[in-house]
């Protein structure tokens, strides 16, 4: 599929650049078996320069990103510092590696983690813990999820516990 997509692209380009008239790309048949183009009518000169244009193109795109690659803007990359013994103990900031020193002597030495990571998507979410039924006091699982789900079960935990609470008749 991704084929007839970049297919289709590159033909609509060059009938947009006027490289070749409606006529002339109606008649152009696409071969898969050779990556190529071909016309009964146009010249070999003329069809050697679409399927040379069709070849660069291919590597062009081929080089923008890679399959299972993404492009991260440098300005969503960051690093941080970890000690490795005492991983809870971190900075983001190379002006604050004295607080990774905290824990150490004068005359001994820490080993120290740097991460670089991209940030590629942030999604905010929620979280609730919700109860079985069988005691709706004790926290059962905890959920993740949108702040409508989490409503829902926030509300279903109270209902549960109201339904378990004598009535006074």
């Amino acid at each position: 599929m991704e084929i007839q997509k970049q297919k289709n692209l590159y033909l609509s380009k060059l009938l947009e650049q006027e490289v070749i008239k409606q006529d002339e790309f109606e008649d152009l048949v696409f071969k898969p078996e050779i990556n190529a183009f071909h016309s009964n009518y146009l010249s070999s000169r003329f069809m050697d320069n679409i399927n040379f244009g069709w070849s660069a193109w291919q590597a062009a795109k081929s080089q923008v990103v890679p399959e299972g690659f993404i492009l991260v803007p440098k300005e969503n990359i960051s690093c941080y510092w970890q000690d490795n013994d005492e991983p809870e103990n971190f900075c983001s900031n190379e002006s604050d590696f004295d607080c990774l020193g905290d824990c150490i002597d004068l005359g001994e030495i820490i080993e120290i983690n740097k991460f670089t990571q991209a940030h590629v998507n942030k999604e905010k979410l929620f979280g609730t813990w919700f109860a079985e039924a069988i005691d709706p006091s004790e926290k059962a699982n905890f959920f993740v999820g949108t702040h409508a789900e989490c409503l829902e079960i926030v509300a279903k935990h109270k209902a549960m516990i109201e339904a378990q609470e004598p009535t006074n008749d």
